[in-house]
């Protein structure tokens, strides 16, 4: 989007991204559907890599930092899941 108006001369600095404790998926997770034909296997879910990632946020104003934050994301790893038929008839 655009913003229009005056500059106040304030300028915002992002760090580059920080990831640690990055935590691979669960192995897949099967689970039987009566619902399904015989040898029908649908993804419901994917896989995802979890991890911590963090950056910095600073706001400044010539040599003046009037603002100055980290933020801290958590992202949970989770499992792909598939429903399995066991439909006969």
């Amino acid at each position: 989007f655009k913003l229009y108006g005056t500059s106040d001369g304030r300028l915002v600095n992002l760090s580059k991204s920080r990831v640690w404790e990055v935590v691979a998926p669960p192995p897949d997770l099967y689970i039987d559907d009566a619902t399904l034909p015989a040898g029908t296997v649908k993804q419901t879910e994917h896989a995802a890599w979890g991890a911590k990632v963090a950056f910095d946020w600073k706001v400044t104003r010539g040599e003046e930092v009037l603002q100055e934050r980290t933020f801290y994301s958590n992202y949970r790893s989770w499992q792909a899941v598939y429903l399995r038929g066991t439909k006969t008839n």
